[in-house]
């Protein structure tokens, strides 16, 4: 009865930890720590002036936070945005962190 107890508590670890993968341009189950852009405006960047960040985890299923890019661009006092981009980083699926940057003026 126990082992099967235990069995089934693993599972469910295991299956729950499947709700803690963050955004990422590829998938890495076992570890991931990886960067991208996530916009860019056409032409010429501009020197940039100000950056905004904002950030949200993931720990066994449980998410919190807010990586939105209006968050971002609040945080930085952005009016006029150039590009942004993004940094992921989980281990196991179990926990996952992602934070979203937002360059401009």
């Amino acid at each position: 009865m126990r082992r099967s107890l235990a069995s089934l508590l693993v599972f469910s670890l295991l299956t729950a930890s499947g709700c803690s993968m963050a955004r990422s341009p590829i998938l890495g189950m076992l570890y991931q720590d990886v960067s991208d852009v996530l916009l860019v405006n056409e032409g010429p960047v501009p020197e940039v002036t100000k950056v905004g960040s904002s950030q949200a985890m993931s720990i066994l299923g449980v998410t919190l936070g807010d990586s939105s890019l209006d968050t971002a661009r609040r945080n930085g006092g952005i009016k006029k945005i150039y590009y942004v981009d993004y940094y992921t980083w989980s281990v196991l699926s179990v926990y996952g962190r992602t934070e979203t940057r937002v360059y401009g003026e």
